[in-house]
């Protein structure tokens, strides 16, 4: 029979002699994430957090109010944000909002607290 090298470890005689009789245990399986090398295929992006999707529409809405935005303006440019920041990720919302002040359809100071806003309701996904 063969001896363990280390015979301090509890049950390392019972393991040698089991390993003789039955031969080594087999390899382990792999996991289900093995070949993810967590490369250029996929990297994680800011974007808005979708659990707080309420939250933002209600502070979306308060500063909309605040500038005095006219509603026809006001939900169509909500809704795409919203869209844009969820989907695609935050820096595309951004230049969105910037492109609407290029445009003239917003100021400067409500985009200030748009961006505000996307920052407070970001998460990495």
């Amino acid at each position: 029979m063969l001896e363990p090298e280390h015979t301090n470890y509890k049950g390392a005689k019972f393991l040698a002699a089991h390993w003789t009789r039955m031969g080594p245990p087999p390899p382990r399986k792999r996991s289900h994430n093995y070949y993810n090398t967590g490369g250029a295929s996929f990297r994680r992006t800011p974007m808005l957090s979708m659990g707080q999707q309420k939250h933002f529409r209600y502070s979306l809405r308060e500063i909309f109010a605040r500038h005095q935005l006219d509603p026809k303006v006001a939900d169509p440019l909500g809704g795409a944000l919203f869209a844009k920041g969820s989907r695609n990720s935050l820096d595309d919302a951004k230049d969105f909002v910037e492109e609407k002040v290029r445009e003239g359809v917003i100021k400067p100071e409500l985009a200030d607290d748009l961006f505000t806003l996307l920052d407070r309701f970001s998460t990495w996904r």
